[in-house]
């Protein structure tokens, strides 16, 4: 899931056979439909989270490339006191979890801080619960910050208050499984009982059939109950809006050349709903509290498990706590190391590729021989992970916070910034080196 995070493939489609099963359907797309669109929700999500903190758009929200301005560094990065608040961690629901799927794409993003996931078939919840153990590599490649996983058995259309007030809900390909009725009592519960600052929804594109030769009227999956157009799929936005104070903007993936030529739009379309009403900071803080319950509430088989109490209908199968590491150094510093090993490195073992005649290493060629550095920058710049010119402009700017940094930026003969760091003389290296073998 790291690779389809980080790169965005073409997608195309071959020729299509006369008769189209759910598995051959799948095979059309390069990646898969599925990690696709949770490739995609996963973008969409981190993009408005981001969006909810800084106050502005980002790359994947509005279409446009980020800025190359330099950003601010917080202050507690630069070993500072640490005054100001922590950034914050978000809770998001995933609302129909099946088996998980969509869970590694959350375990991934490091501002999310819980995540509570529902499925009203157990077996699904069990299988998603195992799944999202920790792998060995979780261990090795701490997370920056705590994550919490939850996993409840329950009905979408009954009301939990412990899922009431997230910062975002997510719902894949769920809805076209109810009935109308059932569909309604749905939306009650997401948008009028639990009202999530954002909201993801996708569904299957009717429209798009046509493009796998379906009979008109077919749907794709046995258990589809409807599946709407466009149209459709809008004026159902639309109302929930009006009813409940949000607005609402579409995306999707799936599309094809082919798809394009005859107007059909995307193969799975998703709605982003953001919340207008201004909750107030008591209302705020009530929600929170039923999101963070006191932990002797948390080990209580009536209240966090799921009981006889028609306010927790769900019921906990299992939690899964990420490996997090707690770092007391501050970020910056972290950098300054990072940028001090790899340096040190690079001019032990290529000295004579990527060196310049006056021993200095261009910003560019530091970013691609450090992953651990992309890493650090993201965590100070979520921006980073996306733009290369936002990464160049953050490394400056963290480089003139320090004096010694900042004294050696140089410009290259090609005008790039490079670095100018003292380094030992290559003899000397030699001499040690053959004086401890």
């Amino acid at each position: 899931h790291h690779a389809y995070k980080r790169v965005q493939r073409d997608i195309h489609m071959s020729s299509s056979p006369s008769e189209i099963g759910e598995t051959e359907r799948e095979c059309f797309f390069d990646p898969p439909l599925g990690k696709q669109r949770n490739w995609r929700i996963c973008q969409l999500l981190e993009a408005t989270l981001l969006e909810s903190v800084t106050g502005s758009s980002s790359a994947l929200s509005t279409g446009t490339s980020a800025s190359a301005t330099e950003p601010t560094v917080p202050s507690a990065a630069c070993g500072q006191p640490d005054d100001t608040p922590a950034p914050p961690s978000f809770t998001i629901l995933e609302l129909g979890c099946g088996e998980g799927a969509f869970i590694p794409y959350l375990q991934d993003v490091t501002c999310v801080g819980r995540v509570l996931a529902v499925d009203i078939d157990r077996d699904g919840v069990l299988l998603a619960l195992r799944e999202s153990e920790p792998l060995f590599v979780h261990y090795l490649q701490k997370r920056s910050r705590p994550l919490l996983l939850d996993f409840y058995t329950g009905s979408l259309l009954d009301a939990d208050v412990r899922f009431a007030g997230a910062d975002a809900a997510v719902c894949i390909e769920v809805i076209e499984h109810m009935h109308p009725k059932d569909l309604d009592r749905f939306v009650e519960v997401l948008f009028g009982r639990w009202r999530p600052r954002h909201a993801f929804i996708s569904t299957p594109n009717s429209e798009y059939n046509e493009i796998f030769d379906m009979e008109a009227g077919k749907m794709r999956h046995w258990d589809h109950k409807f599946e709407f157009t466009r149209e459709q799929f809008e004026s159902w936005a639309a109302h929930i809006c009006e009813i409940h104070r949000y607005q609402v903007r579409y995306d999707g993936v799936g599309e094809s050349q082919k798809s394009r030529k005859r107007g059909v739009g995307f193969c799975t379309q998703i709605a982003v709903f953001h919340r207008l009403e201004v909750v107030s900071s008591a209302e705020e803080s009530s929600l929170r509290s039923a999101l963070s319950p006191p932990q002797e509430d948390r080990s209580s088989s009536t209240i966090h498990s799921g009981g006889k109490d028609p306010s927790f209908p769900y019921h906990l199968e299992g939690t899964v706590e990420m490996p997090c590491c707690e770092v007391s150094t501050p970020l910056l510093q972290r950098i300054f190391d990072e940028i001090h090993y790899i340096d040190a490195y690079l001019w032990r073992n290529y000295s004579d590729e990527i060196y310049d005649e006056n021993c200095g290493i261009t910003l560019c060629t530091l970013l691609a021989r450090s992953r651990p550095l992309l890493k650090l920058l993201e965590e100070l710049n979520p921006l980073t992970r996306d733009s290369a010119s936002e990464r160049l402009a953050t490394l400056q700017t963290v480089l003139r916070q320090s004096p010694e940094m900042s004294a050696a930026l140089r410009l290259s003969a090609s005008a790039d910034p490079c670095l100018l760091l003292s380094h030992p003389s290559l003899s000397d290296t030699d001499e040690e080196a053959e004086e401890w073998s």
